[in-house]
This record gives structure tokens, C-alpha cells and sequence, in this order.
């Protein structure tokens, strides 16, 4: 049968397609430019490039440049929440058990080095990703749902399932599941960061890739889904976000996006110089409990810190009140959002549940715990330190605990996390697909928990999310998405801080400016006038 994507329910989907519709408005406050188009448009960002393979790369910078270079069976549009083809002609049809998914190709394929893209070429990209399956990364996405993938034919890919999962389609979208070129991509290893092979709406040559100091991505003449508005997007690194405000404030870049300070953002916003385009989704926030690491495998020492924890406190210290507090790993946007952190541990901090959790834990009465909280230096911008330092103070000043902060520059960080190093720290995570699923399997999924550092795994959670994806019912999938968020709190696996709204902010002469709802830019539709 032909299928649509209806996994969320319909208070989800009106909350946020209200947000994805504030996210690709714009707002200029003095007239726009005329003239002619413009064939380049600088992007200035304060993120860094991690890996620029499909079958790595699992953080949001990397993943907006996925976006644009490579092409999928599906993807979302630059506007609105409704999957459609990409590669693929049509949407698939599935079997009635929901187990396979056929898919017909588009005529005609091509990648950006004129070389033909057929179902082999899916199945090879998707097979690699299974073989590679790198640490860190989101291979889980497809390896816990993947039996098989086959090409009977050039224009025909047939998947099957271990089990169904409603959210499967949407996984296809994320950059994970990107088609690669099988002459360029070899399945031995990981590409370097300066090999892109793909068949999106930019591509990108290896001498047009300056680490750490820019990109440059060009028009791909055999672009799967037609050409860019704007033949080049030359992005630049910014060590500082103080230092692309200044940037975008002097016109050295006509797009500032990722990642400015709050107190930034609302200057930026008030400019009457610079077009704002937001709020989109954003990042989430969070503490993480290593729950393999030596003292954090205590479940009741997780919990002392749990009722320690002051979220407007922060949000005051380190955001001048501009964030919003949340109390559950899903985001609030989605309609089975349930505050079970606040429920479970209240909105501000009470001494007697931490003491009462400590003796739990197995700590004498007046015993201090020594604990270390991490944090990156340069990763989530100037108030992050803030942040941290607030977090110390409010857990020293319950009396019980003495906490030494640490800090790595994010190169190190990501590394460290993942390797286990950390026993205690603070994450930020941006959504792959749009599905509530996307906030549970890669942070208590046996699977997906090691890419946040958590190392969780629980045969029985492991069920509640199959379950959850094997459900078609939106209420029922609602009621199952609920419970997943009891068991977070229940087992004090995360501590969820704040939310964050994304924004773009561009010249005046730039138009187009949208955030998908992934919360990447899409810099295929912007143009500028000259």
C-alpha cells in the first residue's frame, strides 16, 4: 500500500508545525535590496566540522553540511514536516505488516562526478554503514531495525525489517542513510574530512576545504533534486561567537548561523540592519550519568543529585532568564511531552530528599561526596561555563557535596565521552528525525545510549521502545512515549536542564533563510541581490 508518515499525534503535530512555521518566517525591519542575484553567500558559524562521512558524522554542523551534499531515499523540505521523495520516485510501498519497504528510483541518477546512481549504490550505503558501524555514531538508527536490503533491480530497493517501526521512514531522512558514491566512499574505513561524494544540491572539491578556516560548496550540476538558488556557499569559521556577531555586524558574512549567546541573539534581533529568521528547534540540554562509571552506577547517588538541581536558577545565572526549563528528555513541542522530572524531584531543590537519597546511596549522615562535573570549553558557547559554575555552587550549597569542575575543548570532549571517560558532564543534543522516537532510542536504546556517554542498557527498555515503534496508534504511541519518560526519571539516567530556539540572522539583501525542521539551514533556497 502507499503510505503517508502518521506517527504523531495531532496536538504534536499543531505545536510544532506553529514552531516550524515561526522558524520560516522572517522579520526585516528595513527594505530589502533590488538588482541582481548574487552567485556566492558567505556563511559564517562558530561550529566546527567533525566528519564529513555519512557513516561518522553524528553531531548538527556535520550534519547540516549531509544535508546539502548528499541525497537520500527521503527528506523533509526546507518548509514544513511532511516527508517526501528524494531519491526515490514516489514514496514506498509498504507490506501491511509493515515489515517491507520497496522503493522505486528516480530516472536518470547521477552523482556530482557524472557517475551513475542506481539501487546498488543504495544498497552499498547502506551496507556500509552496517559493516562500519562506528563507534559513536548513528549506524543504530538503521542497525537495530535492519533484516535486509537488496537490488533486485538498478531502479528498485526493497528493505526489510526485524520488526516494524513507525518511525523507520523518518530515520531514512537522516544523513545517516545518505547515498555515497561506492567509487569515492570505499567500506574499508571512514573518509577524510576533505572527501564529500555525493548527490545533493552542493558538492564540495578536496581543495575547497581549509580545516578549520572554511568550506566552499559548489552548485552540483547532477543534483538529485534540482539546482541550488545560489551557485556557491563559502562557509567560515568564527573562533568566537562575539567575533561573528562582529562579523555579520560589519558585513563580512551575509548569514550568521550557529551559534550566538542569548543576550547576542536579542541584540541581534532588535538590529534594524539584519533580518532575523526563528525560532526554529533546538538543542536540548542535559546532564548525562555515565551509569557504567564507578560512583555514577549508583542509582541513588543520581538521585541526590536530581534533587539538587535548581533549572531557573541556571537559567537565570548563565541566561538572563532568556532559556526554557524542562523537565523531560523530550522536548516539550511534542504533544507527549510529561514534566516527570518535576513531578519526581520537584522544581527546587529540597535537602532532605538529597540527604535521604545519600543515606540510600550508602553515605553517612554530614558525609560529603566528592564528585567532578565536565563541561567543553568551546563547543555551546561563552555561558556554558556559567552554566556549569551554577550547577556546582547549587549542589555545594546543599551541604552534601564537594564538586571539582573540568573542562576540554570539544575535539577532546566528544572523544572522551564517548570512550567512557567522563562520570558526570554536561551534553547538547539536536533531533535527526521528526519523532518523538528520536528522544529515546539514542539516549536509553542499549544501542544508541553509548553515542551520550550514558552506556545504559536494559533489556526491558530495549522492548519499551520496540513497542513504541511497532505502534501505529498516535494515542497508544502517546501513552508508550509517556512511560519511556517515567523510566528516565524513574532511574535518575539524565538530569534535563533547558531548551534552546535556534535562529538565522542575515543581511538585509538575503532571502530565503529557512530552518528545516531538524532545525538545519537550507541554504539551497537562499539568494542574495547585488
Amino acid at each position: 500500500m502507499r503510505i503517508g508518515r502518521k506517527p504523531l499525534s495531532l496536538l504534536a503535530i499543531a505545536v510544532v508545525l506553529a514552531l516550524i512555521g515561526a522558524a520560516c518566517s522572517t522579520k526585516t525591519n528595513t527594505g530589502g535590496g533590488g538588482g541582481t542575484t548574487a552567485t556566492q553567500i558567505v556563511w559564517g558559524t562558530t561550529d566546527s566540522e567533525t566528519s564529513n562521512d555519512p557513516a561518522k558524522c553524528y553531531e548538527f554542523f556535520c550534519g547540516n553540511i549531509m544535508q546539502e551534499t548528499y541525497s537520500r531515499l527521503v527528506s523533509y523540505p526546507a518548509q514544513g514536516t511532511t516527508l517526501q521523495p528524494d531519491a526515490a520516485a514516489a514514496l514506498p510501498t509498504i507490506t501491511p505488516d509493515g515489515l517491507k519497504y520497496t522503493f522505486t528510483l528516480k530516472d536518470g541518477l547521477k552523482f556530482s562526478d557524472g557517475s551513475a546512481l542506481d539501487a546498488s549504490a543504495v544498497k552499498y550505503s547502506i551496507d556500509r554503514v552496517v559493516k562500519l558501524n562506528v563507534s559513536g555514531s548513528a549506524a543504530f538508527l538503521i542497525t537495530d531495525t535492519l533484516k535486509s536490503i537488496e537490488a533486485p533491480d538498478a531502479k528498485t530497493v526493497v528493505i526489510t525489517l526485524k520488526h516494524p517501526d513507525a518511525s523507520f521512514l523518518a530515520k531514512l531522512s537522516f544523513n545517516i542513510a545518505s547515498i555515497v558514491n561506492p567509487k569515492v566512499l570505499t567500506d574499508t574505513g571512514v573518509a577524510p574530512n576533505n572527501t564529500i561524494a555525493g548527490s545533493g544540491f552542493y558538492k564540495m572539491d578536496t581543495g575547497n576545504y581549509i580545516e578549520g578556516q572554511s568550506i566552499q560548496l559548489d552548485a552540483n550540476p547532477n543534483a538529485v533534486a534540482g539546482q541550488p538558488k545560489t551557485k556557491t556557499i563559502l562557509i567560515k569559521f568564527y573562533k568566537s561567537s562575539s567575533a561573528l556577531k562582529l562579523a555579520l555586524e560589519n558585513k563580512e558574512v551575509d548569514v550568521a548561523f550557529h551559534t550566538f549567546l542569548p543576550t547576542e541573539i536579542n541584540s541581534l534581533k532588535s538590529n534594524t540592519n539584519i533580518t532575523t529568521t526563528g525560532p526554529g528547534l533546538g538543542r536540548i540540554r542535559f546532564l548525562v550519568f555515565n551509569v557504567k562509571d564507578k560512583q555514577f552506577k549508583n542509582e541513588n547517588l543520581r538521585k541526590a543529585i536530581e534533587y539538587a538541581i535548581d533549572r531557573d536558577r541556571i537559567n537565570k545565572d548563565a541566561f538572563n532568564g532568556t532559556v526554557k526549563v524542562s523537565y523531560s528528555m523530550l522536548r516539550s513541542s511534542f504533544g507527549s511531552y510529561d514534566p516527570v522530572f518535576q513531578t519526581e524531584y520537584g522544581a527546587k531543590p529540597d535537602k532532605s530528599k538529597v540527604d535521604s537519597a545519600l543515606a540510600a546511596a550508602g553515605f553517612a549522615a554530614g558525609t560529603k561526596v566528592p564528585i567532578t562535573l565536565w563541561a567543553s570549553t568551546n563547543h555551546y558557547g561563552d555561558a556554558e561555563q556559567d552554566a556549569q559554575e551554577s550547577i556546582r555552587r547549587q549542589l555545594v550549597e546543599t551541604g552534601r557535596f564537594t564538586v571539582q569542575t573540568k573542562t576540554e575543548d570539544w575535539d577532546a570532549y566528544k572523544a572522551d565521552l564517548k570512550d567512557g571517560k567522563f562520570g558526570f558532564f554536561m551534553l547538547g543534543w539536536f533531533p535527526d528525525y521528526f519523532d518523538p522516537d528520536d528522544y529515546f532510542g539514542p539516549f536509553v536504546g542499549t544501542s544508541g545510549s553509548p553515542s551520550q556517554g550514558s552506556f545504559f542498557s536494559d533489556p526491558a527498555v530495549d522492548h519499551q521502545i520496540a513497542a513504541e515503534e511497532a505502534e501505529t496508534n498516535p494515542t497508544a504511541r502517546d501513552t508508550l512515549f509517556k512511560a519511556l519518560q517515567k523510566v528516565i526519571a524513574d532511574k535518575a539516567l539524565y538530569v534535563p536542564l533547558w531548551e534552546e530556539s535556534e535562529y538565522v540572522f542575515s543581511q538585509k539583501n538575503v532571502s530565503g533563510a529557512a530552518l528545516d525542521v531538524t532545525s538545519f539551514l537550507r541554504v539551497e533556497v537562499l539568494t542574495k541581490s547585488s
